[in-house]
């Protein structure tokens, strides 16, 4: 809301009440997002890596891609990132931005 909208809202008396955040805190809710998106697809590509592990351990072959891998450094980026979002709404909670990123 600009300057004159203000204004004119606080002269009829329908000043907007609801305070305007910060822009660390769009900041970090768009982060937030991000790392949400990141984690809904890395977890779908870690069930396609779980289902492929289980038709290679059904048909018995010992040697091709390593799935088991491939899942654990998916487990690594999931935990990671939501490592990150647990501290980003706990920065957001508090009002404290580390200023960092």
């Amino acid at each position: 809301m600009n300057t004159v909208q203000k204004f004119v809202r606080s002269l009829f008396g329908t000043e907007d009440k609801t305070p305007e955040k910060e822009p660390w805190v769009e900041y970090l809710e768009g982060k937030i997002a991000f790392n949400k998106d990141l984690i809904k697809e890395v977890s779908a590509q870690r069930m396609t890596y779980k289902e492929k592990q289980a038709e290679q351990e059904k048909a018995g072959e010992q040697f091709g891609i390593n799935y088991a891998m491939s899942i654990q450094n998916a487990d690594a980026i999931i935990r990671s990132a939501e490592l990150e979002i647990t501290g980003w709404e706990a920065e957001i909670r508090t009002g404290k931005f580390k200023g960092y990123y």
